[in-house]
């Protein structure tokens, strides 16, 4: 799955509204950012994967 793949974590912890969530790192595919939004995670830091994938085309 290509497209631009935007990894972030929430600043301050355990918040979960989005305006409090900042883009850590931009990938070109969609492994990539989940290996990265895998170690924050692991690191206890909440993270997310936003995708613009043009809807999985």
């Amino acid at each position: 799955m290509n497209g631009i793949q935007e990894v972030g974590g929430s600043i301050p912890p355990g918040s979960t509204k989005m305006d409090n969530w900042i883009t850590i790192e931009t990938c070109l595919n969609r492994i990539e950012a989940e290996v990265i939004k895998g170690f924050l995670e692991y690191n206890g830091i909440q993270a997310i994967v936003q995708a613009d994938d043009a809807g999985g085309q």
